[in-house]
């Protein structure tokens, strides 16, 4: 179970800052605001259907499946050297790549529960910064950047994109957007969980968190 990234995102969807959820993983300029004391009390929350996105597609033809998609599968596809950061118990393993200004962020994380979560739970597309681009390995690869799926917006998409699509009414100025959707399916006892997250700037988004996850009876959510 992929509980640190998967605690990260649930309490960014329900509007709620988390506590370094991850242990201190915050090398996405984007996770590392997820840290920042109420930097997210204000997010306005969106209501998507069950299953309101399916596989991820990139430039490069791959799709990535968030939970069945392993992260070597990709480092095969693309090139570049896993890295990893441990803390405390939990490892966290990533791939990152850059193009055109900006960075792509494939993450897995492994704790010592479990030692079979090799697949990815977590896709974040942010600006790129160049200042650290070089120290986390994030090469240049125009194939690994997202493309603009047929069921989530994603990076350039327009508040009012936002609205139409989930049904909302987010204000215009907003800034943090969070939402989650949980779907059983019959009779497996298994709950898939998905998580999307929005920064905007003048209203188009310019950065998106994207995880999903897969949990149990025994874990199902209140």
């Amino acid at each position: 179970m992929k509980f640190a990234l998967f605690l990260l995102a649930l309490c960014a969807a329900a509007a709620v800052t988390p506590a370094s959820a991850i242990s201190g993983f915050s090398y996405p300029t984007l996770m590392a605001e997820f840290d920042v004391e109420g930097s997210w009390d204000n997010a306005v929350e969106i209501t998507p259907e069950p299953g309101f996105f399916g596989a991820i597609k990139l430039a490069g033809g791959l799709n990535i499946s968030l939970g069945r998609t392993a992260l070597q599968d990709i480092a095969h596809a693309f090139g570049n050297g896993i890295q990893t950061y441990q803390y405390a118990g939990y490892t966290t393993s990533w791939l990152c790549y850059t193009h055109a200004g900006r960075r792509i962020w494939f993450i897995v994380d492994l704790t010592y529960e479990t030692t079979d979560d090799v697949n990815v739970a977590t896709i974040i597309d942010e600006p790129s910064d160049p200042a650290t681009d070089a120290i986390f390995l994030c090469g240049d690869e125009p194939r690994a950047m997202l493309v603009k799926p047929d069921t989530l917006p994603v990076v350039g998409a327009t508040r009012d994109e936002l609205n139409a699509r989930f049904k909302a009414q987010i204000p215009a100025g907003t800034t943090r957007v969070t939402g989650m959707s949980d779907a059983a399916t019959e009779g497996s006892g298994i709950y898939d969980m998905k998580i999307v997250t929005y920064r905007l700037k003048d209203n188009v988004v310019d950065a998106v968190h994207i995880a999903e996850d897969y949990m149990t009876d025994d874990e199902e959510p209140e």
